[in-house]
């Protein structure tokens, strides 16, 4: 849709000279289609060819043959499918922010993975033994699964193990 098109004033046919009946106002409908898929409501579209949303939709059954909900729906799907689509289409082009989104949308992806490393159990012992040996000496670091040990604790060990 170009921005005549947005700017242009309802078209009005004009009744004979001696019909007293309203003015009716013409509804471009392609327009229309175009409004619905860029998302606007029956009332938006209603109001941008200065009828009442009851007009554009009894005009929608007599012009169009189908219910204003049906109408509107299949045009508003389509203008998601045209978004969605051009969405791919830049992704695969190498649009890394595309990429990013279409992955964290479409495949759940995250910014940071989560990495659980499992200790194994016999690890989990050779700890507990530790921690009751000596728990103020002993610490795991919970990022890295490291075991911090303090020096002195390690000597007096060694002390205890060669008498």
């Amino acid at each position: 849709m170009n921005k005549e098109q947005v700017k242009a004033k309802p078209k009005v046919k004009r009744k004979e000279k001696n019909d007293t009946s309203a003015i009716r106002i013409l509804v471009d409908w392609r327009q229309v289609e175009e409004l619905a898929m860029a998302g606007c409501t029956g009332t938006e579209i209603a109001s941008h060819f200065g009828v009442t949303p009851h007009q554009l939709y009894v005009r929608c059954v007599q012009e169009k043959n189908q219910a204003w909900s049906y109408y509107s729906q299949i045009h508003y799907e389509k203008g998601n499918s045209l978004v969605k689509h051009k969405q791919f289409q830049l992704a695969l082009e190498g649009d890394r922010v595309m990429l990013i989104w279409l992955g964290k949308q479409r495949l759940g992806q995250k910014e940071t993975p989560e990495h659980k490393k499992e200790i194994p159990d016999e690890i989990k012992e050779f700890i507990e033994l530790l921690k009751v040996s000596g728990p103020s000496q002993i610490t795991l670091n919970s990022k890295t699964h490291e075991l911090i040990i303090d020096e002195n604790y390690i000597e007096q060990i060694k002390d205890e193990t060669t008498q």
